[in-house]
């Protein structure tokens, strides 16, 4: 029986771990001509519950990744993608990992995973992450992921939101989820990957931990006036500005520039029985948000009301959604903004109007029924 090369490949992989664990039992360490020699390489396995679920997600999540693996000084020697198919899935086995027979020597790996294969999200024409081969040789800091976006700024509009950004077009789809896996050694300066050994006939055993990098962002308005005009989803333009976060480089932190804009993936109107309007909404998908220190670096929901010319609703994202870590679930953990903005990855904002203006905000995040309200402290 024919076997595609693709299937064949992720089969291959996902009995690899199975031959490993009959080569160990089979072997030597001492002479003995009498048996193989015992294998020599870095065994990986895979864990993403950097969340705040603090549960192993990663069989459940990841589709496609990608491990590539310097030298000890961080010189690039090779990678491999492992991908679910249709016909196999190896990364969905309890007891998946990666091995590597490598020569004795100290190594360095970065991981870049996805729900799907770069190639298949590519093909349905909207933007997405890349991550471009690197050549034999390069430096660990050359490896660079980055969201792709129109190629040229938004014309002068006269609108200072707009005026400069680069759209990232999703073309009704939502982001391809992107995770990243690396250790650094905290005692070295600049940052480098944690270093792991790999002795004469033994096999190191190391785990990639996976951090989410793109956020789930759902947005509502609802009227709690109730002598307000009904809302209509034309009337409103949903926006987020953010800047940089389209280039992550080898260490997970933004490397580009670039401002952006993101704009909802889908919109829709909820009514009641009789039809009114009761809420409208709108879902976006971003790149990694980041909690500057400066805050007018921090990415901005705008809503504005086109038919007024008026912004409805204009906030500092990562710094109402980080408001979330205060859930009673939450309240022991310690997690800084950055951290809780790292491990959490669905959030939902609904923001309650009255005369056309937000009065307070519900947030909701993750799998928790837990929500909080924030009033607006400037009316």
């Amino acid at each position: 029986m024919f076997l595609p090369m693709n299937v064949m490949k992720s089969c291959c992989q996902l009995l690899s771990g199975l031959a490993l664990t009959a080569a160990l039992a089979a072997c030597s360490a001492v002479e003995d001509d009498s048996l193989p020699p015992c294998p020599q390489g870095l065994d990986l396995s895979f864990t993403y519950s950097y969340n705040t679920e603090r549960a192993d997600m990663f069989r459940d999540h990841v589709g496609a990744v990608t491990v590539y693996l310097y030298d000890g000084e961080g010189k690039f020697l090779k990678d491999t993608l492992v991908t679910n198919t249709a016909a196999a899935a190896p990364l969905k086995a309890a007891d998946y990992h990666l091995y590597w027979p490598l020569p004795v020597g100290q190594y360095q790996y970065v991981a870049v995973a996805r729900q799907r294969a770069e190639s298949i999200v590519s093909a349905k024409g909207a933007d997405t992450f890349t991550t471009p081969q690197p050549q034999k040789g390069d430096d660990i800091k050359s490896l660079l992921t980055t969201l792709a976006h129109a190629d040229a700024p938004l014309a002068a509009t006269g609108d200072a939101d707009l005026d400069g950004r680069y759209a990232v077009r999703n073309q009704g789809l939502p982001l391809d989820t992107l995770w990243h896996g690396m250790d650094t050694d905290p005692a070295r300066t600049p940052r480098r990957p944690k270093a792991v050994s790999v002795a004469f006939e033994q096999v190191t055993k190391d785990t990639v931990r996976l951090v989410r990098d793109t956020k789930y962002i759902s947005i509502s308005l609802r009227n709690v006036d109730a002598k307000a005009d009904p809302l209509e989803a034309a009337d409103y333009d949903y926006r987020i500005l953010d800047k940089g976060n389209d280039r992550l480089a080898w260490d997970n932190e933004p490397a580009g520039t670039t401002p952006l804009l993101y704009t909802p993936y889908v919109t829709w109107t909820t009514s009641d029985r009789t039809g009114q309007t009761q809420a409208l909404h709108a879902d976006f998908m971003t790149s990694r948000l980041i909690w500057h220190d400066d805050l007018h670096d921090d990415a901005v929901l705008s809503i504005r009301n086109k038919r007024t010319g008026e912004e409805t609703v204009r906030i500092n994202l990562p710094d109402y959604l980080s408001q979330g870590r205060i859930a009673p679930d939450y309240l022991l953990s310690g997690w800084s903004q950055q951290e809780y903005l790292d491990r959490e990855y669905k959030y939902s904002l609904t923001f309650y109007l009255v005369g056309g203006s937000w009065k307070y905000v519900e947030l909701r995040v993750g799998v928790l029924s837990w929500a909080k309200r924030i009033q607006r402290e400037d009316l």
